[in-house]
């Protein structure tokens, strides 16, 4: 394997040698399967190590000691006493203004976690952009998305990037921003940008943000944009908006 691809991902490449191996990159099919074998192999050694620690933690973890058994019966009263008091406490303390975010939250954690490495013939900044964010780097991920943007304003990829990186860094401001941004694409056959427009005002939950992201929910139930998924995810949304 070339000896310069963890260099360049390490970002320990001189400029010089960095916009030499971008160069081939963009030119080198053997060079491009080298680089996604790379990215292929370092997330499932992360992948890996996470299943490693969770093993150690697990033989360190205390023996459990016996426990009295208990009576059915006793479980089902201290379970209606524990629900009551839940739902008590969930209406005296007015936690339904939490429920967006919590919508929002649940989603990103489970399907927008990691974004799909795909090398081609165009590869360049981008793919180390998503690797950034994949490790969550998502400074630096958010860093070199702008400067992918600097020099194409209408990259749809970089704008989907960029975005999320910023709503992980919950600067939801600059998050919509983008997404909007991407939403404005016209030629996009596949176009997220309203969808994740309406997890941002989700997730940011000022008054107004509810109405914005229940119109674009809208939008994106009945849009062709979108895959199956998303659309489902919407109309899922929808229903629990209005119930609310």
């Amino acid at each position: 394997m070339n000896d310069h691809i963890e260099d360049y991902f390490n970002q320990d490449l001189p400029p010089p040698e960095k916009a030499k191996f971008e160069e081939d990159l963009r030119q080198n099919p053997q060079l491009q399967e080298e680089v996604a074998f790379y990215l292929k192999t370092k997330q499932v050694l992360r992948e890996q190590t996470l299943a490693e620690r969770h093993a150690e933690w697990q033989k360190s973890a205390p023996a459990k000691t016996p426990v009295r058994r208990i009576p059915i019966w006793q479980y089902a009263a201290a379970a209606v006493v524990v629900l009551a008091m839940g739902w008590a406490w969930l209406w005296l303390s007015g936690t339904k203004e939490l429920t967006e975010p919590r919508l929002a939250q649940a989603y990103v954690e489970q399907e927008l976690d990691s974004l799909s490495v795909q090398m081609s013939g165009a590869a360049d900044s981008l793919e180390l952009a998503k690797d950034q964010y994949n490790k969550s780097k998502y400074d630096d991920a958010l860093t070199i998305g702008n400067d992918l943007l600097r020099h194409n304003p209408n990259n749809g990829e970089a704008l989907k990037v960029a975005g999320l990186a910023a709503l992980r860094q919950q600067d939801y401001d600059l998050a919509i921003e983008y997404f909007h941004r991407l939403a404005g694409q016209p030629d996009l056959f596949y176009n997220p940008g309203k969808f994740y427009e309406a997890i941002a005002y989700l997730y940011r939950n000022r008054p107004s943000d509810k109405k914005k992201a229940k119109d674009l929910l809208e939008d994106v139930a009945t849009s062709d944009q979108v895959g199956k998924a998303e659309k489902e995810q919407a109309r899922q949304w929808l229903a629990e908006l209005e119930g609310q």
